[in-house]
Order: structure tokens, then sequence, then C-alpha cells
């Protein structure tokens, strides 16, 4: 999902939304894949090519309202060696995609 803080309209709109939709679907490949992440360890990952950091937590958030993703109560060090929370696929996708 793109959120439109820039009030963007017609075509430009469009190809926010569909980049942003784009951004959401390697991410969740990524964590289809196999394994729990920060979202540094997605960024770092390079899935995204040069996006920002911004885009990979925008991602996550998303995914995560949209139940595809859980945020855990664990922590890793990320970026800076600051704590950063881990995630994972929901519970239904984890039976899905046969993630152990």
């Amino acid at each position: 999902m793109f959120i439109n803080t820039t009030q963007s309209t017609g075509d430009e709109l469009k190809t926010y939304r569909g980049a942003a939709t784009r951004q959401e679907d390697k991410v969740l490949a990524h964590f289809k894949a196999g394994g729990d992440h920060t979202p540094s360890e997605v960024w770092k990952s390079g899935i995204l090519g040069d996006a920002p950091l911004t885009s990979v937590r925008r991602a996550i958030s998303c995914l995560t309202d949209a139940e595809e993703l859980s945020k855990t109560t664990k922590q890793r060090k990320g970026l800076y060696d600051k704590p950063e929370f881990v995630w994972t696929l929901a519970l239904g996708q984890q039976e899905l995609f046969d993630v152990k």
C-alpha cells in the first residue's frame, strides 16, 4: 500500500501504488523463503535494490496489517547496534509454505 503523504494524483499515484505493491510482494517472498527477520536484515539482503530502509519498514507494516506477517516479541541488534523487533510469517502462512 502506498501512503499518499505527497497528495499525488492520477498516473503518478498509480505508479507509486504499483511500486509499493511490488515491494510488499518482494518482502513477503523473502519471509516465505524461510526464517524470521528484522527490518534491517530484510533491507541488508538487497531485495529492494536501493530502496531506503523506510520502504522495508512500510512494507512490513502493511503486511502486518494485512495479517501476512506477525511481529514477535524477539529482538535482535539492528543497524547502529540498536534493538529491532523480529517479524515472521503469520501463523496461517507458515503452514501454507511449510516454513519451520
